[in-house]
């Protein structure tokens, strides 16, 4: 692949994720976690850490996905345990656009054609059940950037067309997949278009067609708007300063696409895609190539859909030692709210704010500790049952419990109630049976992890979840430090007689 084409985005954000954050992993695998500052909402906050590396929060909080062993891997946010693994092409996944479906119960993902030089397809993983399917199977697979290699011969390539299918986004209904698609004949680029494929499988579709002979400038960033009516993406061109660079909006039935952001307008370098709002007023974007020490803010800016102004995040202290700046950063799942790390050149500790848009009123909602950027989830993730993830390493972290503020409606929340037998997050519970088995999961057919004695004591760690008519409810074993689900029947909490 000729240089000018490999884009720069991921490798400039580790690089500005490295040199901020160093030291941002020591510590974090002991000792308490950080504690809310002054007027937080965070009513909770434990310490998480999975095998290899987070990927990120599913949108209803209830799953962790990881990479490990060369597998994506779903992990049980309350216990921690492993569900399923599944993937294609091992470690050379393109974590960066790995994506949860709506409803969390799936995952797209490609393989990362222009970091390993391969041929990329859509594939899907099942994040109940581990299967994994490849949606855009053309055929072609490995190393068929080449058409002819240096000895003449023809390569791999020759026979296409081969194409390179990369940053998936799910449609807000769960229903199709769009994409970025890039192809070649021989040795002759056919561009770069977005298409749509139904997430069950089945013949793409063209939306727009982004160039028709320069190929991989859709790779910053694709996403739906939340009504599914049209769709915004981040354009590279290989030119720094190119006039058709920048974030564009296209409407879903492949109308005439608009430029919403400028390569001129208000920073440096080539933006990238990160987030749109619920409410679908602003986005999050991002600037490669941005010098942190010249430019008055990280490259990070909330990008008003509405008017195209770009206001970037971040504060600039006068002595350059003392850099603060936002990252990484996030929007609530109703729209309404922005929360961001606020760190900075030092190796002090940061904290967590939440910024109320319509209103710029701030908050900090944790004081003490070190969030850092990572291009696979942001570093920071929100869902909707009020669950906030804030990494602070590749694996390590801290998963909060957060409440609307006073006044303000209740963040939607996935369906989950209180069982008999579970008891508040934190209690403890006696098990009532003679002998009962830990699973590793909420299911009966989920591997035994534990078996615990009649009069052993639990602590529990969140409300149960009903499967198949069972009510499962996670719980901690504090000699073993064991993390799994017992049936609630088999509970009775501390102080309620048998």
């Amino acid at each position: 692949m000729p240089c000018r084409f490999r884009p720069l985005f991921a490798l400039v954000l580790l690089a500005a994720a490295s040199t901020v954050a160093s030291g941002a992993t020591a510590g974090t695998d002991s000792g308490d976690p950080a504690t809310p500052g002054v007027g937080a909402r965070v009513i909770a906050s434990r310490l998480y850490k999975i095998p290899g590396r987070l990927v990120g929060l599913s949108p209803d909080g209830r799953s962790l996905l990881g990479h490990d062993d060369e597998e994506l891997c779903v992990y049980d946010a309350a216990t921690l345990a492993r569900r399923v693994c599944g993937g294609a092409n091992g470690a050379r996944l393109d974590l960066d656009g790995v994506v949860w479906s709506p409803d969390s119960t799936r995952v797209a993902f490609t393989e990362d054609g222009l970091e390993f030089l391969i041929e990329s397809d859509v594939w899907v993983l099942d994040a109940v059940t581990g299967a994994t399917s490849n949606l855009t199977d053309d055929g072609a697979a490995g190393d068929v950037f080449f058409a002819v290699p240096e000895n003449g011969e023809p390569g791999p390539a020759a026979a296409s067309p081969v194409h390179w299918d990369l940053r998936p986004a799910w449609s807000p209904d769960g229903r199709s997949l769009a994409f970025a698609r890039s192809s070649r004949r021989g040795e002759e680029y056919a561009g770069t278009e977005i298409v749509r494929i139904p997430a069950e499988g089945g013949e793409p579709t063209r939306i727009v067609e982004v160039s028709p002979d320069v190929p991989f400038v859709v790779s910053q960033g694709l996403a739906w708007m939340p009504d599914g009516a049209s769709l915004l993406y981040a354009v590279g061109m290989p030119d720094a300063g190119h006039p058709e660079g920048g974030i564009w909006s296209v409407p879903a039935d492949g109308g005439g696409a608009r430029q919403v952001l400028g390569p001129d307008d208000g920073a440096t370098g080539a933006a990238g895609l990160l987030q749109i709002a619920a409410t679908g007023r602003h986005a999050l974007v991002s600037f490669s190539g941005t010098d942190l020490r010249r430019f008055r803010a990280v490259p990070f800016a909330l990008l008003d859909l509405e008017t195209g102004h770009a206001e970037p995040l971040g504060r600039v202290d006068p002595d350059p030692a003392r850099l603060r700046f936002a990252a990484p950063v996030t929007f609530s799942p109703d729209g309404t709210e922005l929360l961001y790390g606020e760190t900075g050149a030092d190796a002090g500790p940061g904290r967590v704010v939440a910024r109320t848009l319509a209103t710029g009123a701030e908050n900090a909602l944790l004081e003490g500790v070190r969030p850092i950027w990572i291009p696979t989830n942001r570093g920071l993730n929100w869902a909707t049952d009020g669950t906030v993830l804030v990494a602070t390493g590749y694996s390590p972290g801290l998963l909060l419990r957060v409440a609307p503020p006073p006044g303000a409606a209740a963040t939607p929340a996935a369906p989950a109630s209180p069982m008999a037998g579970s008891g508040p997050e934190g209690a403890t519970a006696t098990i009532n049976d003679a002998v009962v088995a830990v699973h590793a999961a909420p299911s009966a057919d989920a591997p035994v992890v534990l078996d615990l004695a009649q009069g052993a004591t639990v602590t529990v760690l969140g409300s149960a979840t009903e499967v198949d008519g069972l009510n499962w409810v996670p719980v901690a074993d504090p000699v073993t430090g064991t993390l799994g689900y017992v049936r609630a029947e088999f509970l009775t909490p501390a102080g309620t007689e048998p």
